[in-house]
């Protein structure tokens, strides 16, 4: 009896990698209301080729325009699954910033939960999932594992909601009809690492250890779950088994209970 074996297609073959990424910058406004982002992403990075052509991974999405400093001679096209940047009497070894404005309504990497349906919390919830290759769909950067690069990310979000990200907590600020924070990752991270949650957080203190300060993010109105949720966490977390090197955080922890 003969059987008709279906065809696997193989692995995607990348384009030629022809730059090292440097830092990750992005500005979004994150819209519930139309499951949408809206935002500019500025990718810098240092060409590893003369007049290298720059290919920035993208799902489906409008990608309103495309910029770099005047300086810089340029064409670009946007295809299927990439933003293209050919560079014009470029050298080697040159760093190049490359400001993409888009709008998308991501097909994965970011989901966004109503409230009727994000039981018990009660909230709109925007949340990231990258890993491996799925940022793209929200962020127009480079989208592989083997390059990384520091991160600045600066979300925009209904007034009253809360956001939590990459990093160092550097802002956080209101408008009349909006919060905005902002965060930045000093140490190089691969992009699919790139991820922000959003919605109405309370953060919870939950005392400190070894003098790093302990915070959990819980939806507001359940702020008794996330102390029950977190009380003995550090015990769990970080055993007597572990080298004093792991059971010390480097920076103020902040958990997030979904």
């Amino acid at each position: 009896m003969f059987g008709i074996l279906p065809l696997l297609a193989g692995p995607a073959i990348r384009p030629p990698h022809q730059f090292d990424l440097k830092h990750v910058k992005f500005d979004v406004s994150v819209l519930y209301k139309t499951e949408s982002l809206a935002g500019v992403v500025e990718n810098t990075v240092i060409t590893k080729a003369k007049n290298a052509v720059l290919n920035f991974d993208k799902g489906p999405m409008t990608i309103r325009s495309v910029r770099l400093p005047k300086s810089i001679k340029f064409t670009s096209k946007i295809t299927k699954d990439h933003v293209v940047v050919t560079l014009k009497n470029v050298p080697a070894g040159k760093e190049v910033k490359v400001s993409i404005d888009y709008m998308v309504e991501p097909e994965a990497g970011l989901y966004f939960v109503p409230q009727n349906r994000a039981y018990p919390a009660m909230t709109d919830v925007a949340y990231t999932q990258g890993e491996m290759e799925d940022n793209r769909y929200w962020l127009p950067t480079y989208d592989f594992p083997d390059d990384k690069a520091t991160t600045e990310g600066t979300f925009r979000v209904p007034k009253g909601f809360s956001v939590l990200s990459n990093g160092k907590l550097i802002s956080k600020a209101d408008t009349n009809t909006e919060s905005i924070w902002k965060w930045k990752m000093d140490l190089p991270i691969s992009t699919y690492l790139i991820s922000f949650v959003a919605g109405r957080y309370t953060a919870v203190p939950d005392g400190n250890f070894k003098g790093k300060p302990i915070e959990i993010w819980t939806p507001t109105g359940l702020e008794s779950w996330g102390k029950a949720s977190g009380k003995n966490m550090l015990n769990h977390s970080f055993p007597n088994s572990c080298s004093e090197e792991w059971k010390t955080p480097p920076a103020p922890l902040k958990l997030l209970e979904p």
